[in-house]
Parts: C-alpha cells; structure tokens; sequence
C-alpha cells in the first residue's frame, strides 16, 4: 500500500485532510495517513508548519528508504 503524511497548522486541520483524502480514495485510509506536523496534543500554528518544512524531520520523515 501506500503511505500518507500531512502537515497541518493544527489538529482540526488534520482530520479534515484525512476525511478529504478518504472520500477521494472512497475506502478508508486512516491507517495509512500520519500525522506528520502537529504531533497529535501538541499546539499548532502556521509558523510551526514553515518551521516543520525547513527543519532535518520533514527530510527524515519523508524519506522512503
């Protein structure tokens, strides 16, 4: 399968991602959809998700090796 990393600015955001990319796929993906930025009880925020996309992580989680 297949594996799906958002970055949202925050909680909500993220769930309303995975719902999207749900319907679309019209099968449920949930466990295949991570959550990369806000890790889930952490606060959010657009300057963390810029933060996030400069940072060594999104390199790292991002990779498929």
């Amino acid at each position: 399968m297949f594996n799906i990393g958002i970055i949202a600015e925050g909680d909500t955001d993220f769930v309303t991602l995975q719902n999207i990319l749900v319907g679309y796929f019209d099968k449920d993906i949930t466990g295949y959809v991570n959550q990369l930025q806000p890790l889930r009880g952490q606060i959010g925020g657009w300057s963390k998700v810029f933060k996030y996309c400069r940072s060594v992580n999104f390199k790292n989680d991002s990779d498929n090796d």
